[in-house]
């Protein structure tokens, strides 16, 4: 394992998370492990926001953050339980939930970066580890005893510029599962199912009708997380946690922030807040969790993707009022407006538009924050326009 893990290691993008958190594991090493250029490494670690075709000329090998961090803890960890959860949709849900589950830390996309815990003595009993496509291009030893993929559609191609290229590093999450392994899929999915068929490992494949039949009982809305329930419960069966434990631990389990978050019950009407929805697509998956009527508010800053999975979702038809604010809104206006019965309104400011939606809610209606856009016209993340969000329901209930 030496020499999966050389001792003179470079970064290409150091200022970010991923360089901070490998900059101070090396630091936790010491010597004989020293931060070098990467010109002169032995082992270059990227960060995933640097695409592959930018990537200079090295005669060392580039690896992500996680290739890089697992080949350390593997090494000194060689019992510790390893699973992975990759895919174009639900995987924060889902690692959160297997975490929830089965104990295991999280890390990847979210929680702590892998790197975090190179050097240092203590460790938890294994890993669940969110990873994007990006992370995984950079992955060449990665083994996890459990690896699940969600879904996969076309994304992040200007990272990948192909699909195929974007197919190919989602596959690499099983590339070093054995027969002794187990690999989960949603294989309604054709991607997924097509993938599937070609793997060496255990398989439990699953769909959507098997999802919607799990007697399990949670607290998430919509298909989606029934899939998602799904297969997290199936990775934790496989890791032999027992029935009784998962369905008492799923009913403690509430879900995750600014996904179809439940924030408030005003008047009986339920306010979420999903402002992760960054895309149409979301958009019509969060209405179609919907069971109830609906005042909508969507927009943000406008990303140019078609509005067609909106028109076309079934829980449009669920929707009374659409408030669309920031850059993106008027165009949401414009192009929802003919298949609703109410105008949609426009308001510019997010917490003026918020406000607006709070006054056209009836009692018995549900008001759902869905923008289907990014948030960087008003905000930093979609973190914080969430939050901002849930300050202004909790001021308006007690006001």
């Amino acid at each position: 394992m030496d020499k999966k893990f050389p001792h003179k290691i470079g970064i290409l993008g150091p200022d970010g998370v991923t360089g901070q958190a490998v900059q101070a594991a090396i630091r936790r090493l010491g010597k004989p492990f020293a931060l070098v250029a990467p010109a002169e490494a032995d082992i270059v670690v990227a960060s995933p926001g640097i695409p592959y075709w930018q990537y200079p000329k090295l005669r060392a090998p580039v690896v992500s953050e996680i290739e890089w961090a697992y080949r350390w803890l593997a090494a000194r960890r060689p019992k510790a339980t390893w699973v992975a959860v990759t895919g174009t949709n639900g995987k924060t849900t889902v690692t959160s939930l297997i975490a929830h589950l089965t104990g295991l830390s999280v890390s990847g996309n979210i929680g702590r970066p892998l790197a975090d815990w190179v050097g240092k003595q203590v460790f938890p009993k294994g890993w669940v580890v969110e990873l994007s496509s990006f992370q995984l291009y950079g992955t060449f030893y990665f083994h996890p005893c459990v690896a699940l993929l969600t879904n996969m559609t076309p994304d992040h191609l200007d990272w990948h510029k192909t699909l195929k290229h974007y197919i190919d590093c989602k596959r690499k999450v099983f590339a070093r599962q054995t027969r002794q392994d187990m690999a989960i899929g949603w294989i309604d999915d054709p991607h997924v199912a097509r993938l599937f068929k070609r793997l060496s490992s255990r398989k439990h494949g699953y769909t959507l009708v098997q999802a919607r039949a799990f007697d399990f009982k949670h607290h998430l809305p919509g298909d989606h997380n029934c899939l998602n329930v799904l297969s997290a419960c199936r990775a934790a069966q496989a890791l032999g946690i027992s029935e009784a434990v998962i369905r008492r631990r799923l009913q403690r389990f509430r879900g995750v922030p600014h996904r179809i978050e439940l924030v408030r019950t005003l008047k009986h009407s339920r306010i979420y807040n999903d402002s992760k929805s960054t895309s149409p697509i979301c958009t019509a998956v969060a209405l179609e969790a919907m069971t109830r009527s609906v005042v909508l508010l969507v927009g943000g800053k406008d990303k140019g993707l078609s509005l067609t999975p909106i028109i076309q979702s079934s829980g449009l038809g669920q929707v009374r009022c659409m408030v669309a604010y920031g850059d993106a809104g008027k165009r949401f206006v414009s192009e929802i407006a003919p298949h609703l019965e109410r105008r949609p309104v426009y308001v510019k400011p997010f917490k003026a538009a918020v406000a607006r939606g709070l006054k056209l809610l009836r009692p018995g209606e549900d008001f759902l924050l869905s923008p289907g856009c990014s948030s960087f016209d008003q905000f930093k993340n979609f973190e914080e326009r969430g939050d901002v969000f849930k300050i202004i329901i909790r001021d308006h209930a007690h006001s």
